[in-house]
């Protein structure tokens, strides 16, 4: 199994500027867990229901830029919950 990741990435950086230049106290900061509880499901997943929570975007082509390398992007940026099927596979991009 590959190694953890420890350095931030440069979205991270920009996110924790960004919280302070809104005015926030201090930098974002994510969770770090070193070891996550697990559950056994009780039946198989072709038979349950699964969410999956991100704070990705869909893709939308007529908000310009959007996906890794791209500039701060706010015109891309979603406001309120979402949800999408899996089939076909959503295109979800950070903005």
């Amino acid at each position: 199994m590959g190694s953890i990741m420890t350095a931030p990435i440069s979205y991270m950086r920009r996110t924790r500027e960004y919280y302070l230049a809104l005015g926030y106290p201090h930098p974002y900061e994510w969770a770090c867990f070193d070891d996550v509880p697990f559950t056994q499901p009780v039946k198989p997943a072709a038979q349950m229901k699964i969410a999956l929570l991100t704070t990705a975007a869909p893709f939308q082509p007529d908000k310009g830029a959007q996906g890794p390398g791209a500039p701060y992007n706010a015109e891309a940026k979603f406001y309120t919950p979402y949800r999408m099927p899996i089939a076909p596979p959503p295109d979800l991009r950070i903005s």
